[in-house]
């Protein structure tokens, strides 16, 4: 059963965070990868070159979670960008691999608007089939 789940709100860009009280449950396999893609994204990792941000668990951990997407806030919206925020997804989605959740994903990046970057990634589930999820985030 699922006590907490994401909602992506793709008419305002936004997430809803959805509290299961009733003891019923709340979503499915489909939305736990959705919001297990939105948490790694969206929490912000450990930067490489300085100790500051970062998820409060880190310290405990192997391996950070979260991205760095946070380093690219006050970059220039050249292609250069693009790569970094395609690599800095890729980086924070790949435990979704190595914990044996998903089979493989792919992660495209492009500029939404002058400040919104659009992430498109596609999960392929265990089962081989696909999950398209769409993300845009304001840089």
């Amino acid at each position: 059963m699922v006590d907490l789940a994401i909602d992506l709100l793709s008419d305002t860009i936004d997430g809803d965070l959805a509290w299961n009280t009733l003891g019923d449950d709340l979503a499915t396999a489909t939305d736990d990868l959705v919001t297990n893609v939105l948490v790694s994204i969206f929490t912000w990792r450990t930067s490489n070159y300085d100790d500051r941000g970062g998820y409060w668990n880190d310290c405990l951990e192997d391996v950070p979670i979260g991205s760095r997407l946070r380093e690219l806030y006050r970059s220039k919206k050249l292609p250069q960008t693009l790569g970094l925020a395609q690599a800095y997804v890729t980086e924070s989605l790949q435990w979704l691999i190595s914990d044996g959740l998903v089979k493989s994903f792919t992660v495209t990046t492009f500029w939404f608007n002058v400040n919104w970057l659009a992430i498109e990634i596609t999960v392929t589930k265990l089962d081989g089939t696909l999950l398209p999820i769409n993300i845009t985030s304001k840089l």
